[in-house]
């Protein structure tokens, strides 16, 4: 992992990236990180889910897909945070990855009490894969991605939903707060109280290319598959699902999501809660599969990009995200 990280420092200073760096055999080479002995097991298959609890819901305006693993101090504070949302017409879709906590009975003591809840239980798969299998069963006209131990706001869903469904947006980007678990994250991790904050509102709509091109000249592109509402029809028409068996995946999630979308805007208000606790994704990580992750990322992105042309200012940002990953490796 070493020798490939230096490899592909070293192709980036060359000037091959990306047309020869991402040719066939480099891809090949790069994405064969995940078969190393040391590299934890690469989901390479969506696993099958038992739906413990259906949902009554017949037409939901949205449908919000919280993925849940051994989360059981939590969970409970997120649903809440959902099934008290001022806008009733959601459906909450519970994914259970196979925890062995709690949280299990939990989301089932929640899914029998409220009609608006489906609980499907997985093998455990990871975060990509949960989150498949959450959007296999929403039945919502839009979609929105909750972590199980962050929040929304009670009149959030009102709010993106009635610019999203007026506006006849494909995708609706938003921001977010951030709550510390503990004062002492504030000073190890101070990026967070504003890391999700944009300085101003993208409200007017464009193309998804342009958001992304108009945000990442402004330093503002946010890589998060929870801070958007999304409309299920488009995710359904482009064939768009997440990346198994890697961290980071909201990188390629968040970029096919825009450069694929027709009308996409945004709207500055903290909508989402974003928890900064230890433990988490967010404050710890293993070395060997964040390059694993940011790598296996850049090979579908470009991947992505192989036959579809996007205007020079497009391009420009598409490069420039592209240099920002590869810095975290």
């Amino acid at each position: 992992v070493e020798k490939m990280r230096a490899d592909f420092q070293g192709n980036i200073k060359k000037g091959y990236f990306p047309s020869r760096f991402f040719d066939g055999v480099y891809a090949e080479d790069y994405c064969a990180i995940a078969d190393h002995p040391y590299v934890p097991r690469r989901v390479s298959e969506q696993p099958q889910a038992e739906v413990v609890v259906r949902s009554q819901c017949e037409s939901p305006d949205v449908s919000v897909i919280v993925p849940f693993f051994n989360q059981e101090q939590f969970l409970a504070e997120c649903i809440d945070s959902v099934l008290g949302q001022m806008h009733e017409n959601i459906e909450l879709v519970l994914v259970d990855d196979g925890s062995n906590d709690k949280s299990p009975a939990i989301a089932e003591r929640y899914a029998r009490e409220d009609k608006r809840v489906t609980l499907l239980r997985q093998e455990n798969s990871g975060l990509s894969a949960s989150r498949n299998t959450g959007l296999k069963y929403a039945k919502g006209t839009y979609i929105n991605f909750l972590d199980s131990d962050d929040m929304l706001v009670s009149d959030g869903i009102s709010s993106l939903f009635e610019k999203a469904s007026n506006k006849k947006l494909d995708v609706l980007m938003f921001d977010a707060s951030a709550l510390y678990e503990e004062e002492e994250l504030v000073e190890k991790f101070p990026q967070y109280q504003i890391s999700y904050q944009r300085d101003r509102e993208y409200g007017g709509v464009r193309s998804g290319a342009n958001l992304f091109s108009e945000m990442e000249c402004g330093r503002e592109y946010q890589v998060s598959a929870c801070l958007s509402l999304v409309r299920r029809a488009f995710i359904e028409e482009n064939g768009l699902r997440f990346d198994l068996g890697i961290i980071h995946e909201d990188n390629p999630w968040t970029f096919k999501l825009l450069l694929l979308a027709n009308r996409a805007s945004h709207m500055q208000k903290n909508i989402y809660i974003r928890r900064v606790r230890n433990g988490s994704i967010m404050t710890s990580s293993d070395p060997t599969r964040s390059i694993m992750g940011y790598m296996v990322c850049l090979c579908k992105m470009k991947e992505f990009l192989e036959g579809r042309d996007y205007p020079y200012h497009v391009e420009k940002s598409i490069f420039n995200q592209f240099n920002v990953i590869t810095r975290n490796i």
